[in-house]
């Protein structure tokens, strides 16, 4: 079965977008640091992570039942819209 809905951060929203091609999205948070994080150490990564602007609780359910229910509608009327690209191997 292919990806059709990914919600959560907006970092994974855009990497489920790129990653599986016709994936419908719902960013409910934006983390504060969105780059250059590669340099960090693991403790320096961890705590940069815990800060985020979050939608209100209900701000949040209700664009996370809308875009399910677009997804669902989605995949009921074009399965061939959602897939997963071919990987090639090694993955680095």
């Amino acid at each position: 079965m292919p990806v059709f809905f990914a919600a959560g951060e907006e970092a994974l929203c855009r990497e489920a977008s790129t990653l599986t091609p016709g994936v419908v999205t719902a960013g409910v948070k934006r983390g504060l640091l969105q780059d250059g994080l590669d340099h960090l150490s693991f403790e320096e990564y961890s705590k940069a992570k815990l800060a985020a602007i979050h939608l209100s609780p209900g701000k949040a359910c209700e664009l996370i039942r809308l875009r399910a229910k677009a997804a669902a509608d989605l995949l009921r009327s074009n399965r061939d819209q959602f897939h997963i690209p071919k990987v090639h191997l090694p993955i680095g």
